[in-house]
């Protein structure tokens, strides 16, 4: 496969994500893997202990951004799934999630902490709340007697997505890692007052080190935490776990296109920033702008009310999601496309219904793009590629655009890779202040991006549509809000 192949393939995932998987594509649920990587044996730490620790800032990050939670599901939902069992009996009121949202709760990103100053790598286990040790002490360090720095290894692991979405996964991934990408530079940053991003890493030397299998790759690591040398808490060095446990009768199948993307991402580099003095030593940006440990609600869109939201509220929504665009932009090594943020306006007071770009200079919503036949929020569903998304329901749908095609620019498809992380940490930005504002939010990425691009105004500009937020009230009764515990 050549490098137009991969191209057409990079276009496809964003204006025609219906057509990557072969005609027929079904999940075979049997040879789906388990959503976290399981390590047999080696020194466990519960991040329960640490919270009484100089390391209790490395435990709440990591416990609002990586571990799952209990859940309470909404009635509407309930109800669905008992009808889908063709039983009269409802499903239990809890189900397991993550703060963070994953694109059909597959969860394909796992979190190693690694102590640079001994090399020893522990892997987050997100059901226990523990740090597994995966490799110990590899370099032969000692540990040091006060703080040291810690980096958070992002790894994804793509056959927990690809499962379900084949082909399509290549970007789901890229951008569920960019949603837990920010959230934890936005702990870290609120935890120690700075956090710094890198994508350009050496992954061969790393995979190595944590002990990856040839089906993961490491997309990017937040510095800035520092905390004690973790500890066997029986004593004793740590201990490192001697092998992996996997779900019998997991098959992962070939999928070509995602196999040469991920090749090409491997064999590039991504530019260096344009500026002196932006990239892991600069912090003119304030770090923390938005309140992180808000309880992490989200609401599907069944669960949405055709209610307005007040003008201020939408304002406050896409300028956080506007300053975290640039604080990542700002806090990582390399030079990542610029993203700028439109909206699709149904029910906004004193806002009429429309198509709007933010101006973050101004604090305004503009009028873009051709109003049509004025039935919005009918323009807006008729973009939905799937009919369990009823976007009709959100007050306002935020559409971040960027650039189209950012593997024609240097840094090739890793660009591309760099540019949906960054698209993710934009979109997590936007849930968390929702959730602060009251409201619910429903993340989606099968869109018709060409014709939002269409209504925007944007399609021959090189920037197109990359993501989809609906933002809207959700119901307030105790039933159908779905709460993180």
């Amino acid at each position: 496969m050549n490098s137009a192949d991969v191209a057409d393939y990079l276009e496809r995932l964003r204006a025609a994500s219906t057509s990557v998987n072969p005609p027929g594509w079904e999940v075979d649920w049997n040879a789906a893997p388990w959503t976290t990587t399981v390590l047999h044996g080696g020194t466990r730490i519960p991040l329960k202990s640490l919270m009484g620790t100089p390391a209790r800032p490395l435990a709440e990050t990591l416990y609002a951004a990586v571990c799952i939670h209990r859940v309470r599901v909404g009635r509407l939902e309930n109800e669905a799934r008992a009808h889908a069992k063709t039983s009269s009996v409802a499903s239990p009121p809890f189900t397991l999630r993550r703060p963070v949202a994953s694109g059909g709760a597959r969860y394909p990103v796992d979190v190693y902490v690694v102590e640079l100053s001994t090399g020893t790598a522990w892997l987050v286990d997100p059901y226990r709340h523990e740090l597994v040790c995966a490799t110990a002490d590899s370099r032969g360090g000692s540990a040091p007697s006060g703080n040291s720095p810690v980096t958070l290894m992002l790894v994804v692991s793509f056959w927990r997505s690809a499962c379900k979405y084949g082909e399509f996964s290549y970007r789901l991934t890229a951008v569920d890692a960019g949603l837990m990408m920010g959230r934890l530079r936005r702990l870290v940053a609120g935890a120690q007052g700075d956090a710094h991003v890198l994508m350009n890493i050496e992954e061969d030397e790393w995979a190595a080190r944590l002990g990856l299998t040839q089906d993961e790759d490491i997309y990017a690591k937040v510095d800035g935490l520092v905390c004690p040398a973790l500890e066997d808490p029986f004593g004793g060095p740590p201990q490192p776990a001697v092998g992996r446990r996997e779900r019998d009768g997991v098959r992962p199948v070939e999928l070509p296109f995602l196999a040469s993307a991920r090749k090409a991402a491997a064999e590039s580099r991504l530019p260096p920033p344009l500026h002196e003095g932006v990239g892991p030593a600069a912090a003119e940006v304030t770090p923390e702008v938005i309140p992180v440990h808000a309880p992490a609600r989200r609401s599907a869109i069944t669960d949405m009310l055709p209610h307005p939201v007040q003008k201020n509220t939408a304002i406050r929504i896409l300028a956080a999601m506007s300053t975290e665009a640039e604080a990542v932009r700002r806090s990582t090594d390399s030079r990542l496309p610029e993203v700028e943020l439109h909206c699709c306006v149904v029910r906004v007071h004193g806002v009429p219904a429309g198509w709007y770009r933010f101006d973050a200079q101004r604090s305004l919503l503009v009028p873009a793009g051709d109003p049509g036949d004025g039935y919005v929020s009918a323009q807006l569903q008729r973009a939905q590629f799937s009919t369990t998304v009823n976007a009709e329901l959100a007050a306002l749908t935020i559409h971040p655009v960027s650039d189209v095609a950012p593997w024609e620019s240097p840094g090739g498809v890793r660009l591309y890779r760099a540019q949906q992380l960054l698209i993710g940490a934009v979109v997590d930005a936007c849930t968390v202040v929702a959730v602060n504002e009251g409201l619910g939010s429903h993340i989606f990425l099968g869109v018709d991006a060409t014709a939002l691009d269409h209504h925007y105004g944007v399609s021959t500009s090189g920037r197109g549509v990359q993501a989809q937020v609906c933002i809207g009230p959700v119901r307030s009764c105790p039933d159908p809000e779905i709460t993180v515990r």
